[in-house]
């Protein structure tokens, strides 16, 4: 028989025999502090000093109204009464925010249910993210049994969860600030029978009594017997159902994909783990800390919910709180000698200032500044490509067989297809993108026209991060072209965008030529100016609405997503150009480029043709229209003859203006707050 688990026997490793075992298991002497005593003092967290703004948040987080000074309610009445959803820079927190606290307090609640913090990047989120969770931890451990308290069953685990985007993202933040808290803090000592990077578990008392009295009379046991666990999960939703959760964390939440197929999205990750909590009433949490996106997905719907008011006038949902503050906000008065009793911070103490070097930043990103710094939601993202065209490239299709295609990779080309191949070589060590692709006639039974469609074989993406010292490796790279080349041997042509290209390009046609037999594929640099890049993507545009482009689902997205699929849904249009975005979850464009650049080389006949024929030169083209090609009415159309190709642009174009009233304004992205 396996022995007694020695992780269950570290609990008790302090005591000498199964009596001793089974006194010092009962319920301790232990209690529950201030939650800025809890966080400071020694004999608890110890987690140092806190700045005076990070006080005041934490007691109104934990409506800790007795414990406020004169000035926490000086700063929250001003957090209240400067937030103004109407003003160009929305700052502050609920403005009914002591209705919530009045109406929480009479219901039993001894803090915010659901806290959404709306920070600027290293404005301390997630520090004070850890201490609230750590009190949490702390109550289980003070309740003895939990287990009983609760209604839960034996044996059955108490969660605290924290949710990312991807386990490693979870792992690196707000869940790291935990452990790191756990670990050095004397309070939990006695407590922590296991730590790891992903998860951790607590012994309560009551849990120490049942392991002494299993050890008294002699019972092995392999299980580790331990009420209170943490762990992280990615946002798969399917696999966050279940469980027994306490408290859960949607870290960065507004990053988290939106829209994509699968499982994933925001929306379906909040609500598979929210039933979650319900056994644990008043006493659960949520809690959201992070930087803002753009105005969609779960995370700007439950702000904006957070407050909503009903018919009269009191808050819809008053177990929601929402701060929202610059990175700099939670750390001013740190050289106010009255606000730090007497003891103020030094300057090289404070993590985020707006000094002048953040107002350089400012000037230089003004954007970037925007979201990032003073944690303003994007207003407008200027989206180039409706989301629902875009899905509609990973379907599968019918070809000339009538039967349904569904594309997987392939590792050869057939010698009866022609293929393009493009590469988007890394640019400041950023991703070194591959693609190579064949065309095919595909009749359209419905117009009675063939038409030629581009098929996507082969998707290859090269990462910084995969690499030793974030630095790729080109020599590498220019085998793995070789072996592609090889494998697709009717590629007619190869190229490279101009930037970076150099790196490969001589080389390649030198390896090639000296192949048996040598490979007859034309490798080629491609000039880019802002005129080509543009046509190139209304030609791209124009093709997916047309349904002639048609790929597989790569997985070098987050979380093994599809990183083509995201790509073109977040490219944005600006001033003229169609460009990626420079924040948010997406912020790259190497395999929207390839595929760009495939299909402008593969449909050069098709383009040619609806030229020829007049049918995209009687289309009124709105080249920085947002979302695809705005045609001419139904009524005009039928004055022109047979335009089954246009009537098909002008159907991908109406589809666009229906996504667009389901809350998007086609000139600015989304309508607004919706206050």
């Amino acid at each position: 028989m396996t022995s007694f688990d020695q992780r269950n026997q570290k609990s008790l490793n302090h005591l000498q025999n199964p009596l001793e075992m089974m006194k010092g298991a009962l319920a301790e002497d232990v209690r529950l502090p201030s939650i800025v005593e809890f966080a400071e003092h020694p004999s608890f967290l110890g987690a140092g000093r806190l700045f005076p703004r990070q006080k005041t948040l934490l007691r109104l987080m934990c409506l800790e109204t007795e414990n406020m000074t004169d000035y926490d309610i000086e700063v929250i009445n001003q957090w209240a009464e400067m937030f103004n959803p109407s003003d160009e820079v929305v700052m502050g927190i609920n403005p009914d925010i002591w209705k919530r606290v009045e109406w929480l307090k009479a219901n039993g609640y001894d803090h915010f249910r659901e806290i959404i913090a709306i920070v600027g990047r290293r404005g301390g989120k997630n520090h004070l993210g850890a201490i609230l969770l750590a009190y949490q931890l702390w109550k289980l451990i003070l309740l003895d049994d939990p287990q009983e308290y609760y209604g839960v069953a034996r044996g059955k685990s108490i969660i605290l969860t924290v949710v990312a985007t991807a386990e490693n993202q979870a792992k690196k933040y707000q869940f790291a600030d935990l452990i790191n808290l756990l670990s050095e803090a004397k309070c939990f000592a006695p407590y922590i029978a296991d730590m790891r990077d992903y998860s951790f578990a607590l012994t309560t008392p009551a849990d120490k009594r049942r392991i002494a009295s299993l050890k008294a009379r002699g019972i092995e046991n392999q299980r580790l017997i331990a009420s209170i666990k943490g762990q992280v999960a990615s946002s798969n939703a399917a696999a966050s159902r279940g469980g027994t959760v306490f408290t859960v964390v949607f870290d960065e939440f507004a990053h988290m994909v939106d829209g994509t197929d699968g499982p994933r999205t925001s929306n379906a990750v909040y609500q598979a783990i929210r039933p979650a909590l319900d056994q644990f009433r008043e006493d659960a949490l949520i809690f959201i800390p992070t930087s803002p996106y753009n105005e969609t997905g779960m995370a700007f719907e439950l702000y904006r919910n957070s407050f909503k008011m009903d018919k009269a006038g009191n808050p819809e949902f008053p177990t929601m709180l929402t701060v929202q503050l610059p990175s700099w906000g939670l750390y001013e008065d740190w050289d106010n000698i009255e606000a730090c009793e007497g003891v103020p911070f030094s300057r090289r103490q404070v993590p985020q200032l707006y000094d002048n070097a953040m107002k350089a930043f400012e000037q230089r990103e003004p954007e970037t500044f925007r979201v990032e710094n003073l944690s303003q939601w994007a207003k407008v993202t200027d989206a180039f490509l409706n989301p629902r065209i875009v899905e509609r490239i990973f379907h599968p299709f019918k070809d000339n067989t009538g039967i349904e295609r569904v594309l997987t990779p392939q590792d050869q080309g057939k010698l009866g297809y022609i293929y393009y191949g493009h590469a988007d070589p890394s640019k400041n060590n950023n991703n070194f993108a591959v693609m190579v692709a064949h065309s095919e006639e595909i009749y359209d039974s419905e117009n009675n026209e063939t038409w030629t469609h581009v098929i996507v074989d082969y998707i290859n993406c090269y990462k910084p991060e995969d690499f030793p010292e974030h630095q790729i490796d080109y020599a590498m790279i220019e085998d793995d072209l070789i072996d592609v080349l090889d494998r697709f041997r009717s590629i007619r042509k190869f190229t490279f965008d101009q930037y970076g290209s150099f790196v490969t390009v001589d080389s390649l046609k030198k390896r090639l030529r000296s192949m048996r037999p040598a490979h007859r594929a034309m490798i080629l640099e491609e000039k880019a100016s802002l005129q080509t890049n543009m046509q190139r993507a209304e030609r791209f545009k124009a093709a997916i609405g047309m349904n002639w482009v048609h790929s597989f689902k790569d997985q070098f997205g987050p979380e093994e997503t599809c990183l083509l699929e995201q790509e073109l849904k977040f490219l944005q249009l600006k001033n003229g150009r169609v460009q990626k975005q420079n924040f948010g979850p997406i912020r790259t464009e190497d395999l929207s480029d390839c595929i760009m650049h495939c299909v402008d080389n593969l449909l050069e006949d098709n383009f040619h043709k609806l030229e020829l024929r007049d049918r995209l030169g009687k289309t009124t083209l709105g080249v920085a229209a947002m979302g695809g090609y705005h045609s001419h009415t139904p009524n005009e159309l039928a004055n022109v003859g047979k335009v089954s190709a246009r009537q098909k642009l002008s159907s991908f174009s109406n589809s666009w203006r229906s996504y667009n009233n389901q809350g998007h304004d086609p000139a600015r992205g989304r309508r607004g707050r919706g206050f």
